[in-house]
């Protein structure tokens, strides 16, 4: 149980590292969009985070279609909301974009708890 948890809590922090870094390198390197590089980036972090939990963390025996759509089922929530709270930040708020990874990261972790 105590490594289960461990290893949820690991895959969720890199899996915000991978969002974080590869938002940013979308928008400072490619020159995406910060709403775009949101959303490619939550992709990333998506697929990595389906991958290590599925084989890693649960060890699971269920067929990989099976757990993909029950697991995009989830994150399609946390997809949209992502999306909307860059758009806010840097199309409604007009404030830089790395203040809505800073709240993407703090309010997707909750919303995924909740």
């Amino acid at each position: 149980m105590m490594r289960r948890l461990f290893a949820y809590g690991a895959v969720g922090m890199v899996g915000a590292a991978i969002y974080f870094f590869t938002t940013i390198f979308f928008v400072e390197t490619i020159n995406f969009s910060p709403v775009l590089s949101s959303g490619l980036a939550y992709i990333a972090s998506f697929t990595f985070s389906f991958l290590a939990n599925h084989y890693f963390v649960f060890e699971s025996d269920e067929s990989i279609k099976k757990t993909i759509i029950k697991f995009s089922a989830v994150s399609a929530f946390g997809f949209s909301l992502t999306t909307a709270i860059m758009y806010c930040t840097v199309g409604i708020l007009n404030i830089p974009y790395l203040y809505g990874v800073g709240l993407v990261l703090v309010v997707i972790p909750m919303s995924n708890y909740f």
